[in-house]
């Protein structure tokens, strides 16, 4: 993409950034869903250079492709990491409210 090159260098960035948000986040479904949108960014930006009188247009067709191909892997990683939280069983109560003595069964 000859003169986006900072737009390119910022995309990285923000990939950068989400894969370190993925890998350090104890919900990585949040930073999932944003790379989701990256790459919505990424197709709308690669759809700029379709125009007939791109001498490179073959390859704007290849990578939009290509960031398709990741996009859906993505969709499915963002999918998959929020059943997976959602089918995990409930944490318990914090501190000791079940045992506490108006929680406990009364005797008749």
């Amino acid at each position: 993409m000859e003169g986006n090159e900072q737009i390119v260098r910022a995309y990285g960035l923000r990939e950068i950034a989400t894969g370190i948000g993925i890998l350090s986040s104890n919900q990585p479904a949040p930073w999932i869903w944003g790379r989701v949108g990256g790459d919505a960014l990424d197709l709308a930006t690669l759809a700029t250079g379709l125009k007939q009188d791109n001498p490179k247009k073959d390859n704007v067709e290849l990578a939009l492709v290509a960031v398709a191909g990741v996009t859906a892997l993505d969709v499915v990683c963002g999918a998959s990491t929020r059943a997976s939280f959602e089918s995990e069983p409930a944490s318990p109560p914090s501190g000791d409210r079940l045992s506490s003595p108006d929680r406990l069964p009364q005797s008749a």
